[in-house]
């Protein structure tokens, strides 16, 4: 089926000579009873007529910016206009993808792109079997296989996502489907690897100490680095670098293109997180087993600060993170520094035993926490070794704010606690930063909601000044509603944030959690019944059941239900969603039997987490399935075509600009230039080919972008002619199943300005 544009031909121009024909135009259609009594249209012709502006939610706009020297361009030279496409800062095209560790160098755990519901799953991977239990067939793509280490979480980029999957290779998987698109058994790596869009490469990290280039479209080795012991935390990519900080503590500072290191610190202490990046300051943060938190010049490699934030020692090696290691008590592993980049601070979260969430003012009065910001504050300010969360400034490492922000984290019983969730930072669209976490608030047990320490957690957006939200100060939150099934959060099972614009996801071991913010105004958030306001969306439960008799929710290859969902082993039921393993638990456990079993899933580290890429919200369970949903507005493949400038005189440059949105299918673009116009400049397109026939005066373009992409094809002109006259011209894009879309833009050569009456058709 055909897709057109809606639009009308311009039949004349009128000059102060007379008329002059046009072959075909486009002009906008006024509302109805805006035109004359006999319906024609008017339109306007103006010299300088500037395209009009479209936003596009969740889609990623590359090649919006041309690379240094005009390279790529063919025919040599370069656009005369360089401005970014709609929405994208010039040079800001790599931060849209989920390329790296809680997204970005900043791990801010947040991307701008929304996915509007209703959702519908696409496929899953390393999942359920198509009964939709856990029979591991030995295959990822028939079912669960193996299991992920939790240090490790996806990336994505060139329409692949990548998972480290430890002792059973590093793993590619087609965006689009969810098939395999390779696998590199050789290269162990438990954590988390990272993707370089500018040079097209994947960085990953080996406990052997090497670092590894690969070519992200084989999995084939390109390059390599040895650092000085083993390789166990996620790679940062920054700054045309890639860092890396070993076992033994030593930040490595290493050039992507040559893979030789640019400089290396030692920080003297073995490594517990990866870095992070701030831009502002041209620095790299990252925290090391004796709790001291280094803060490195990326110009040099040398100290700017280092800091120890916490009272507590590391202690012996006490705990067991339910993933084969110990612990020491104090720690900062499984975390990693986030940068607010705005206020010039970074977060970073310190591991506290179990017993500490027991620990409230007094417990003969009211056993939980304090029920204000102040009261909270003050309470962690008595008792510093009950601060969890710590705000240090970037310039000098010192205390920027204490937050309101209590321990906890999902604990089992014979294991302890793990870390507890990382802040999630979100510039929102004023221009504010604020960050999204979970807090803890005696106000929910002052409700009715809860009875002691274990259930007084909320959501909490906190605020880093006093100008943001009035009334409050850094460091302070507000309440966000978080209702997740029939239990509410729960302290001591707080898990892994992240973020795609007013949507927060809370990855808990039993579901994926997704609330949309819907109200952040001033006068809510300041109490627990006068919460931020919020709409669920579709929740992902690990495993459901139809057990109960009451349940309607039954086996269905959609993997929905549109009832409420009994979640399997675990009494607890969900609102309408999807589910992933079904009448049987989710691996790498094997299923207990009966109704009233339960699964031991609250038992330290896991790999659960969730991103956002491409329009999919890719959701990573416990074992490491990996379980895919989209909007049920599927991908589809569009072309926008702007002039600018839209009006001119002979010797003049005009800059096309052919967005094209891919659908994860070949595409095939091509424009014919009206004669008037001389033969481009050059054709740039980052993604695909681009080429010129003179002889036709045709510019093709084909490649295949990623579902929802866009990519920005760009070539100049110069204006051959004297007008009036209007150059008009269509590009025309094709996929796989012939479907087309088109659109035109137009050129004014010496226009007159006259109010025009047309008469409208469609086409």
């Amino acid at each position: 089926m055909a897709m057109h544009k809606l639009g009308l031909f311009l039949l004349v121009v009128i000059a102060a000579g007379g008329v002059v024909p046009v072959l075909e135009g486009r002009a906008l259609a006024l509302p109805p009873g805006q035109g004359d009594p006999s319906g024609s249209v008017y339109v306007s012709l103006e010299p300088a007529q500037r395209p009009i502006s479209r936003t596009i939610t969740g889609a990623s706009y590359l090649g919006a910016d041309l690379p240094e020297g005009g390279g790529g361009l063919v025919g040599g030279g370069e656009p005369s206009i360089r401005d970014p496409a709609p929405g994208v800062s010039a040079g800001g095209a790599a931060a849209l993808g989920w390329y790296q560790e809680a997204h970005d160098a900043q791990h801010t755990g947040f991307i701008d792109a929304d996915i509007p519901m209703p959702w519908r799953m696409v496929w899953q991977w390393n999942g359920s079997c198509s009964d939709g239990s856990d029979c591991r067939p030995g295959d990822p793509e028939l079912g669960w296989s193996f299991e992920v280490p939790p240090r490790s979480h996806l990336v994505a980029g060139g329409g692949r996502l990548y998972l480290p999957a430890g002792e059973h290779g590093v793993w590619a998987i087609d965006e689009m489907d969810g098939t395999t698109a390779w696998h590199n058994s050789a290269i162990q790596s438990f954590c988390t690897a990272a993707y370089d869009p500018e040079i097209n490469a994947l960085f990953v990290a080996v406990a052997n100490g090497r670092l590894y280039k690969l070519n992200p479209a084989n999995g084939a080795v390109v390059d390599s680095f040895q650092a000085d012991s083993g390789l166990n935390l996620a790679p940062t990519l920054a700054a045309g670098r890639v860092y890396v900080v070993s076992d033994d503590g030593t930040l490595y500072a290493v050039n992507k293109h040559t893979m030789e290191a640019a400089w290396s610190y030692a920080a003297g202490s073995p490594g517990q997180t990866p870095a992070a990046y701030s831009e502002s300051y041209d620095l790299l943060i990252f925290g090391t087993e004796d709790l001291y938190v280094h803060a490195v010049n990326n110009s040099d490699g040398s100290r700017r600060w280092r800091r120890k934030p916490t009272v507590n020692s590391p202690g012996e090696f006490t705990y067991d993170g339910g993933d084969g290691r110990s612990y020491r008590t104090y720690n900062y592993e499984h975390g990693w520094p986030v940068v607010a980049e705005q206020h010039g601070v970074v977060l970073i979260r310190l591991h506290l035993p179990k017993s500490a969430m027991w620990e409230v003012p007094d417990q003969d009065t009211a056993n939980w926490f304090p029920s204000s910001n102040a009261a909270i504050r003050s309470f962690l300010t008595d008792r510093p070794e009950l601060q969890t969360l710590f705000a240090l400034n970037l310039g000098d490492g010192s205390t920027a704010f204490i937050p309101a922000v209590g321990t906890g984290g999902a604990e089992t019983p014979d294991k302890d606690n793990t870390l507890g969730p990382l802040p999630v930072v979100r510039v929102l669209p004023n221009g504010d930063e604020v960050v999204y976490t979970i807090w803890r608030n005696g106000q929910k047990c002052e409700a009715g909601d809860c009875s002691d320490p274990r259930w007084d957690a909320v959501m909490c957006e906190m605020v880093l000044d006093g100008s943001t939200v009035p009334g409050y100060q850094a460091g302070d939150c507000r309440f966000v509603d978080f209702e997740e099934g029939d239990g509410g959060l729960i302290t001591d099972e707080m898990c892994k944030l992240s973020m795609a614009r007013d949507v927060l996801f809370h990855s808990h071991w039993i579901a994926l959690q997704p609330y949309r913010i819907i109200d952040r105004s001033a006068s809510r958030g300041g109490t627990y019944n006068n919460p931020i306001r919020t709409e669920p969306q579709y929740f992902i439960v690990n495993r459901a059941s139809d057990e109960p008799a009451w349940s309607n929710c039954h086996f269905n290859p959609s993997h929905f239900c549109d009832e409420p969902i009994d979640t399997y082993g675990d009494r607890r039921v969900f609102d309408q969603g999807f589910w992933v393993f079904f009448n049987d638990a989710d691996p790498p456990y094997q299923a207990c039997t009966g109704y009233n079993c339960v699964a031991p899933y609250s038992d330290g580290y896991k790999a659960r987490y969730a991103i956002v890429n491409n329009g999919t919200i890719y959701y990573e369970l416990n074992g490491g399935t990996i379980f895919a949903v989209r909007s049920e507005s599927d991908p589809w493949a569009d072309v926008d075509k702007w002039a600018r400038p839209g009006g001119g005189s002979r010797g003049d440059v005009v800059t096309y600009t052919l967005n094209v949105q891919g659908d994860g299918q070949p595409l095939v673009l091509t424009d014919v230039l009206p004669e008037g116009l001389s033969d481009p400049v050059g054709v740039y397109a980052p993604v695909g080919e681009a080429t010129y026939d003179p002889g036709r005066r045709l510019v093709t373009w084909s490649g295949t972008p990623d579902a929802w992409q866009w990519v920005a094809i760009w070539f100049t002109t110069t204006v051959q002619v004297d007008g009036p006259l209007a150059l008009a011209n269509t590009v025309v894009l094709t996929d796989t199943e012939g479907r087309v879309s088109t659109d035109t833009a137009m050129v004014i050569v010496d226009p007159y300005e006259h109010m025009l009456p047309m008469v409208m058709r469609s086409h």
